[in-house]
């Protein structure tokens, strides 16, 4: 059972301040703010103590997390995660999504949904800028991802799970908004106008979802050394302009073992647009600190698991695997932030992480199934 909460209220309805705002206005207000699938783990003398821990656990986690959602990679390596007393006053509500209670344990999924207003005038207050009011955000992008399968390409219907993966992540790893395909969209951007599109109808398009500018990323799949379609992605980036679309980078997604391949390439194309964004902000592009990530599993599904769990890990980008056995992997990953801050979003997606004696390497597996320590070279 999913409860609603409003803060330090146990009341089990939620008042939407915006009831007034449309459904897409709605959509991209909350989106930016709202911190899906927080996961806490606590222990103590009873199951009351151990809720109230994991809830300041889960709470910091989801704050850290929208850090590094609206904060710049030169501001996430000095923000530092404020008291759970700093951060309840700007929680708006917040849902249980799941919960597993012991006499002693208590473990949980939470959602947790930010006041926008709070959120800016605190990190306001600690001299950051917040980057979700310039650039690729959920109010000022619209992405388009078409896709391209021999001659044909499309953007509507069923059989395109480039936007599939875009509508999947929408508010979770991508913080930019997706059409949602009605009769109207469909006669704005027909399937065969990528990049000769109609500006009046593009610009009306715009104007309805609230988005300064759109991004064609027309996604075409490569061949595997077979000949078949799985060696992986490559994207071709544009943003929308008055004397017609500007190529802006190509994107190429590596296949790897058991991974959703489109999902892995909307969290890597997002990256890439927020890091042009900052740059033409004046935030240099940054990779971020490199990390070495030592894995442990029990088999396929738990290592399709642990990969969802860092694909998800707001900052981390550029995941590439360096060895990989039937039990154990090691990754390498850019990261843009320290290493208490890394520690903490891995804790909320349900990983358990220890530091190694190398620096910035790490032995990761999930919490409820992690094996015995590996050997680490």
């Amino acid at each position: 059972m999913k409860l609603v909460y409003k803060p330090f209220l146990a009341v089990l309805i939620v008042l939407a301040a915006g009831l007034a705002l449309s459904g897409r206005a709605r959509a991209q207000t909350d989106a930016t703010f709202t911190i899906e699938g927080v996961h806490a783990d606590a222990s103590a003398e009873s199951a009351t103590k151990a809720r109230e821990a994991a809830f300041g656990q889960a709470q910091s986690a989801a704050f850290a997390m929208l850090a590094g959602r609206l904060l710049s990679p030169t501001d996430l390596l000095r923000f530092k995660t404020p008291d759970i007393t700093a951060i309840g006053p700007m929680i708006q509500d917040f849902e249980i999504v799941n919960e597993r209670i012991s006499p002693v344990r208590y473990i949980g999924t939470y959602t947790f949904r930010f006041d926008p207003a709070s959120v800016r005038t605190f990190l306001g207050g600690q001299g950051f800028a917040i980057s979700e009011s310039s650039g690729y955000t959920a109010t000022s992008v619209l992405v388009l991802p078409f896709f391209q399968s021999g001659n044909e390409t499309i953007l509507w219907g069923g059989n395109n799970p480039w936007r599939a993966a875009w509508e999947r992540m929408q508010g979770a790893a991508s913080s930019v908004l997706v059409p949602l395909g009605d009769l109207q969209d469909v006669q704005d951007m027909p399937d065969d106008r990528a990049l000769t599109y109609d500006r009046a109808a593009l610009d009306a398009m715009l104007a309805r979802y609230g988005a300064a500018q759109a991004i064609i990323a027309i996604a075409r799949p490569l061949p595997d050394s077979a000949g078949g379609g799985s060696g992986g992605l490559e994207i071709y980036l544009y943003r929308s302009g008055t004397g017609g679309p500007a190529y802006l980078e190509t994107v190429t997604v590596s296949a790897l073992p058991d991974a959703d391949i489109y999902g892995q390439a909307v969290r890597q194309v997002s990256d890439v647009l927020r890091d042009l964004s900052r740059a033409e902000n004046g935030t240099p592009r940054t990779r971020g600190q490199t990390l070495t990530l030592y894995l442990t599993f029990s088999g396929s599904e738990e290592w399709m698991e642990t990969r969802k769990a860092l694909e998800s890990l707001p900052g981390l980008s550029d995941l590439g695997i360096e060895s990989l056995t039937p039990r154990a992997a090691t990754l390498s990953a850019a990261f843009s932030g320290d290493g208490p801050r890394f520690l903490t979003l891995a804790q909320a997606q349900g990983l358990a992480v220890t530091a190694t004696p190398t620096p910035d390497a790490y032995e990761v597996c999930l919490t409820t199934h992690c094996g015995p320590r590996m050997e680490i070279p």
